[in-house]
């Protein structure tokens, strides 16, 4: 029961604030409250206890519930940032379902279903993307609309090849012709481009880039903390649910690491030119993302527990780096072109922040 009410609280307090997003600041204090329910409820869940409903099991390991009591942690802090931030009137209600679509992504265990919801929570993302304050006379701009579109196609391009890689792991029989070539390179390589595109990896890395630049930062931040942070903890499900590709597929996971480490490399080399600094730091995030999905490919105890804490310093430094370039943006009656130099003197929390990142 305890399962349930993790996964469905949230999404019926969304739909609750959704009624009462005219109100802003008793929409942030009852997703707060919200929030601390779900922590809560998280920590009384037994590890590792499988529970059967409806056909379907329902579990949570030690390492998604670290990380799903950190994701929680962070949506908190976002909508504390969202006092003093720009957001969209329906970004709370927003937040919270897809809050809720983690819980239940951590804590199924079923491939299909998984899939499914991944695909959900892109859609949920691009209503947060082309979402408007409330009161606004203009309409959503052109590129943030083109930068939505482009999020939503290639999520639904990487769950279509993991549900095809999902099917083709249920008629794969390791060893059973051995004259015949194997599928598992090629489930490894649906597998591989799909996390590439959600993780936003080099060549599939536009969609990150148009969306820090267009869309509102906290929403950015939320995509990246939420929603990428989750998909890598899929993949990590993936790899231990189906040894037998990891086992069968040693060329397919060099050409992983491969990638991997181009696409931190050239991430790590266009930060470093010139460049608006919303661009700047979303080079940052594919080098963080590179290195922690090489640490993935890498197969090895070393590897994983490097992914697993380049992952979770990832999500608190996102949140923290996205919302103090927020604070560094808000109008302060100068024209938006003049060079700022007086940003330690006048934001001295949010400046030392993204001068570290940078």
């Amino acid at each position: 029961m305890i399962y349930l009410l993790t996964i469905f609280f949230p999404i019926s307090m969304a739909a609750s604030t959704f009624v009462l997003r005219r109100q802003p600041q008793l929409v942030i204090i009852a997703a707060l409250s919200t929030l601390v329910a779900v922590l809560l409820m998280v920590i009384q869940i037994p590890v590792d206890a499988p529970n059967r409903f409806l056909g379907v099991t329902l579990t949570l390991s030690e390492l998604n519930r670290v990380f799903l009591l950190l994701l929680t942690t962070v949506v908190g802090f976002g909508l504390v940032a969202a006092y003093h931030l720009p957001h969209g009137e329906n970004l709370v209600p927003i937040t919270l379902l897809t809050l809720g679509e983690v819980c239940a992504i951590l804590m199924l265990q079923n491939a299909f279903i998984t899939t499914l919801l991944l695909v959900l929570t892109g859609l949920t993302a691009v209503l947060a993307i082309v979402d408007l304050p409330a009161g606004a006379s203009s309409l959503v701009g052109t590129r943030a609309i083109a930068a939505a579109l482009k999020y939503l196609v290639l999520m639904v391009v990487a769950g279509v090849l993991m549900y095809i890689a999902f099917v083709l792991t249920d008629i794969f029989r390791p060893g059973e012709r051995p004259d015949q070539p194997s599928l598992a390179r090629f489930i490894l390589a649906l597998l591989a481009a799909a996390f590439a595109l959600r993780l936003a990896l080099i060549p599939f890395h536009t969609w990150l880039l148009d969306m820090v630049e267009h869309a509102e930062l906290l929403v950015s931040a939320l995509v990246l903390t939420l929603l990428n942070t989750t998909s890598l903890l899929v993949l990590v499900f993936v790899f231990q649910s189906f040894p037998t590709l990891l086992i069968e597929s040693g060329g397919g996971l060099s050409v992983m690491r491969f990638g991997a480490i181009v696409s931190a490399l050239l991430g790590a080399w266009l930060a470093i030119g010139p460049a608006s600094l919303r661009r700047t730091m979303a080079y940052l995030v594919l080098y963080d993302y590179g290195m922690v999905f090489y640490g993935l490919a890498a197969v090895s105890a070393v590897g994983l527990e490097g992914a697993i804490f380049g992952a979770f310093s990832q999500t608190l430094a996102i949140l923290l780096i996205f919302v103090s370039l927020g604070l560094l943006e808000r109008p302060d009656g100068r024209p938006p072109g003049d060079v700022r130099r007086d940003l330690l003197r006048r934001w001295p929390v949010a400046a030392p922040a993204c001068w570290l990142a940078v």
